[in-house]
């Protein structure tokens, strides 16, 4: 079974001790993310390191919506910014875990839990 497929996402966010949750929906697709939630746009690239069973990098750009009286995830106004991390798949290949940092604001982690939702057509 290929990650290609539209994936639930679960966010949260930890900037110091304050923690927060989003979610959204991303498309893994042919070494590209592209996704959404209710407040930023997302697209990057994967890509997937064979020699470490079921692991695979990734470095993904946010985009910002206007949606008035959102705040980032982390707090705050809401700006583009860069995630860099790896995710884990599961052995059967319905979910995975990411482990994400915002480029350039190693406090600033992520994590994210995907579950698929539908292969892609």
């Amino acid at each position: 079974m290929s990650i290609e497929a539209l994936w639930a996402v679960q966010f949260t966010g930890v900037n110091g001790v304050r923690r927060a949750t989003s979610g959204g929906v991303i498309v893994i697709e042919t070494g590209r993310i592209f996704g959404g939630d209710s407040s930023m746009w997302y697209t990057g690239k994967y890509d997937r390191v064979e020699s470490a069973k079921g692991r695979f990098t990734v470095r993904i750009q946010t985009g910002v919506h206007f949606t008035e009286g959102f705040q980032s995830i982390f707090g705050g106004a809401l700006g583009a910014q860069v995630l860099l991390g790896d995710i884990q798949v599961a052995p059967d290949q319905n979910s995975m875990a990411a482990m994400l940092t915002v480029e350039g604001n190693p406090q600033m982690k992520l994590t994210a839990t995907l579950t698929r939702v539908a292969e892609l057509p």
